[in-house]
């Protein structure tokens, strides 16, 4: 593994520790709540024993990871364009364009899973970049090579025997819809993230039965508001 690569992998591992420390502990709890109520019930003779059919696996974001932000016809997050105006080094964020290349998945994903295998990982959880596969925001003109790159990632995915779990919005939607009304701050934003989830489900559905929709969605509406402010982007009422 290259320098570059792996000092983008430390920054990502970095800046989401405490966030996948919540995730492994909440993990726990559940499984430990799984693992009581077997024993109690008497359904198992094993006190420790998991539930069949139990997935275990990581997980990675298109913003976090993917890197490729203005290629391949993918247009602007809005994540991009708030990182990008670099004002955030007082909330960690010293190298505005960090992002920009970040693990280098969009075209190393192959590796990635690769590494998921050797781990005998069961579950393989990735997000859908917005703005990738539909930069206009227009479900009728999408971005053909946006669509046809989760179509390989999640081909791949199954190939090394591992489920597939999409997550449809990870803090990235297209910066159009903040310049025409700010975002999940319109009203108009439902529709258009239903025209966006029902042209998702139509592509890929056939492959992916697991799907989380909005990640952290308590994030978003504390934590990036507060990054917009910062920035300049918003005002205090829109907060």
């Amino acid at each position: 593994m290259d320098r570059r690569r792996l000092h983008s992998l430390q920054i990502v591992l970095r800046r989401t520790c405490e966030e996948k420390m919540i995730h492994l502990l909440i993990l726990v709890a559940c499984t430990v709540g799984v693992v009581h109520s077997r024993s109690t019930s008497g359904s198992s003779t094993d006190p420790f024993a998991l539930p069949d059919g139990m997935l275990i696996g990581a997980g990675v974001s298109a913003f976090q990871t993917e890197g490729a932000w203005n290629v391949s016809g993918k247009a602007e997050s809005a994540a991009d364009h708030v990182l990008h105006l670099g004002r955030l080094s007082s909330m960690g964020f010293g190298d505005p364009h960090g992002h920009d290349v970040a693990a280098n998945s969009y075209y190393r994903y192959k590796e990635d899973i690769a590494m998921a295998k050797e781990l005998k990982l069961s579950m393989y959880r990735f997000s859908i970049s917005w703005p990738r596969v539909l930069p206009d925001t227009n479900a009728a003109n999408p971005n053909r090579e946006g669509v046809q790159y989760y179509h390989d990632l999640i081909d791949e995915i199954l190939r090394n025997n591992m489920t597939p779990l999409a997550t449809l919005y990870h803090f990235d939607h297209p910066q159009i819809l903040e310049d025409q009304f700010k975002g999940w701050q319109g009203e108009e934003m439902v529709a258009k993230f239903t025209e966006y989830a029902r042209f998702v489900f139509n592509q890929y559905a056939g492959k992916v039965k697991l799907w989380v929709t909005v990640n952290e969605p308590n994030v978003y509406c504390i934590y990036f508001p507060n990054l917009y402010k910062v920035s300049g982007i918003y005002s205090d009422s829109d907060v």
